[in-house]
């Protein structure tokens, strides 16, 4: 069975501050090259600020173009890093960045996150599933082992968040973002018309299982589990005997 690895979680035992999560985040693994969410909410996050900025001091930073347009070409680690530093600022510019950022990680959108998933995934390309498969000297790797592969790269950024959320203590959240996910998967199996699909049969509900699993290790609340499993059973029908009717 395929398995998703999730990153070993910081055992936090009460909640942490927002303060405490970005100053966490500067010490943390390196960020992956395509953080799901990062380029709407991160720029978003150093755009505010940059306003902020300009009503505190009056004048507008001259860089060849508007601070929008140049936050809106950020990459996600580069806006996180900007982020932390403004946060650290304190007075008006630091409770701007603190306002918005529990903004952005408060809003999760269910069909939002299942867009990112299903685009993602509808994005690989069957050559490369065909380049990684065969004999090497690791041994033989087969088609379906090679894209297994892929997706499971594809959907650690995800999987990523999902901690973050568990580490914030932001619980709701968590379930909301992994119905979206596993929403995500579900559209790749069933919409996706893409040539890596057909070598991709059965793969992505079992990451949906082993996504599931892994929720419900941490959810053990009766109310939550059934809201996840009505979910499931009215926008992933087709895997509500195997991920609900155990």
């Amino acid at each position: 069975m395929l398995q998703i690895t999730l990153p070993k979680a910081l055992g936090v035992a009460s909640r942490i501050t927002f303060d405490a999560a970005v100053d966490g985040l500067a010490c943390g693994p390196p960020l992956p090259a395509r953080l799901p969410g990062a380029a709407n909410g991160l720029p978003r996050l150093v755009a505010v600020v940059g306003r902020q900025n300009e009503r505190e001091n009056g004048s507008r930073c001259r860089m060849g173009t508007s601070s929008d347009d140049v936050t809106g070409r950020l990459t996600g680690e580069q806006a996180l890093r900007i982020v932390q530093q403004l946060s650290r600022r304190g007075g008006e510019i630091g409770e701007a960045v603190r306002a918005e950022a529990m903004d952005v990680l408060t809003g999760v959108d269910r069909d939002e996150t299942a867009e990112e998933v299903f685009c993602a995934l509808d994005a690989l390309d069957v050559e490369d599933c065909w380049d990684r498969s065969g004999r090497s000297r690791d041994g033989y790797t087969s088609p379906d082992e090679a894209a297994a592969e892929m997706i499971e790269a594809e959907l650690q950024p995800f999987c990523d968040q999902l901690e973050r959320y568990q580490e914030l203590d932001m619980i709701e959240q968590q379930s909301a973002y992994c119905m979206g996910v596993i929403r995500g998967l579900y559209r790749f199996e069933r919409e996706s018309e893409s040539e890596f699909r057909d070598w991709s049969v059965d793969i992505p509900a079992e990451c949906a299982r082993d996504l599931l699993d892994q929720w419900l290790e941490r959810n053990r609340e009766e109310a939550r589990i059934d809201a996840m499993h009505d979910f499931i059973r009215e926008h992933c029908p087709e895997w509500a005997k195997s991920l609900v009717e155990k």
